[in-house]
């Protein structure tokens, strides 16, 4: 870790004017790969996610760095954005524009009254403690509810299997995440994406933001798989749709821009066959079922499209479902009036739900987890199931295909 510092800030310390946006990013890949073969697969599995954090940190300074020019830090700076104790474990990755904003607003409690910071302490702590709950909670679901409802309520269906471990993966990650969120709680950091403050009253007012990692109920209700990915990890989707998505869109075009996404995504997380063929399908799959629903949205003036239309006056779980209608919404048929939309809205909700079981069923608890699993654990719990969300997806372009 300290070798990869080292190393990174001295390409940050090439001139601008000799950098071409890829170094870093080349850097990083390397470290990430030489650690994949050299170091004890145990050892390289448990510290995998703390090496990939740095990686995005670095490559977020770069680039962000090269594109403008006021832009600067000094090596201190450097050095406490990558260790900072509040985002180089369980992460997210959090940009050096808010890492800064982070150190500096809350210097601003230096002119608030004594009353005024316990209203600020009380207020992170509150948030830390809603955190730290539902962390529990889902931990309680990943480890006994998810393993003991299933099998004990429904008869033996390999579907239904695979659903309870993949509901048991997605409540780890939601652990995790939530896990993460309460250290930021307590380190002060409420919202990720504010910026700088200069009054006592906006710091009192920006810490009423929580800093959003995942949304839990947007993956377990999903209205596309569109939403699933966007929501599994906000800060992390942000980053690569900053720094991978945005700058490649324009020289290899948009698909080739999303496979080369989800390649950065799956690079980041290790050379790990697994979690390529899952991020690599769930590349494939969202690009298809976004071109599809888009492509019947517009021919039938429909709200059927993979992202739903917000509205302030659908709740949450009616949205997901596109049961919107209101003024911010641009099409004519809508879940509101139209049952035809309502149904397929919620038929391409359970073909989610559908994919996301086939896709985390190999996330089991067998003793692979320790050191990462390997393409034959892969295939062989894909083939259990036949391989079906694959040919469903295929089918799926087919009709794309054949309708446009």
């Amino acid at each position: 870790m300290s070798v990869y510092t080292v190393i990174s800030y001295i390409c940050l310390c090439v001139p601008r004017k000799y950098q071409r946006g890829i170094e870093m990013l080349s850097i990083s890949l390397c470290t990430i790969l030489i650690c994949e073969y050299s170091m004890d697969p145990t050892s390289w599995h448990r510290i995998r996610g703390i090496i990939m954090i740095a990686a995005m940190k670095a490559v977020s300074i770069s680039l962000d760095s090269k594109n403008n020019r006021n832009f600067s830090f000094n090596i201190w700076e450097y050095i406490a954005y990558i260790f900072s104790p509040l985002t180089c474990i369980f992460g997210p990755w959090m940009s050096f524009y808010n890492y800064k904003a982070m150190t500096t607003g809350r210097t601003v409690e230096r002119k608030l009254t004594i009353r005024q910071i316990i209203v600020l302490w009380l207020q992170d702590l509150g948030v830390a403690l809603k955190n730290f709950i539902v962390a529990l909670i889902f931990l309680s679901i990943s480890n006994c509810f998810a393993q003991w409802f299933i099998p004990n309520y429904i008869s033996d269906g390999k579907w239904f299997t695979a659903y309870g471990d993949a509901l048991s993966f997605r409540s780890s990650h939601y652990f995790i995440c939530y896990v993460s969120s309460t250290v930021l709680s307590l380190g002060g950091v409420t919202s990720l994406i504010h910026p700088p403050t200069s009054t006592p009253t906006e710091l009192i007012s920006s810490t009423m933001t929580p800093a959003t990692i995942t949304r839990s109920i947007d993956i377990e209700l999903p209205r596309s798989l569109v939403q699933v990915v966007i929501s599994w990890n906000v800060p992390m989707h942000a980053w690569l749709k900053s720094y991978i998505f945005r700058p490649s869109i324009n020289h290899v075009g948009k698909f080739n821009a999303v496979i080369l996404t989800y390649l950065a995504s799956s690079l980041l997380h290790g050379l790990n066959f697994q979690i390529a063929a899952v991020l690599l399908s769930l590349g494939l799959y969202t690009y298809i079922e976004f071109k599809l629903r888009n492509h019947l949205a517009n021919t039938f003036n429909a709200c059927i499209g993979s992202r739903r239309c917000y509205s302030s006056s659908a709740s949450s779980v009616k949205s997901i479902i596109g049961f919107c209608g209101g003024t911010e919404c641009r099409y004519q048929l809508n879940s509101k009036n139209s049952i035809k939309v309502l149904l397929t809205n919620i038929g391409f909700s359970l073909l989610a739900v559908f994919h996301l079981a086939y896709l985390g069923l190999m996330f089991d608890t067998s003793e692979l987890q320790e050191t990462g699993y390997n393409y034959l654990h892969t295939i062989e719990k894909w083939s259990q199931l036949g391989f079906a969300s694959h040919l469903i997806a295929l089918s799926t372009y087919i009709i794309y295909y054949l309708i446009t």
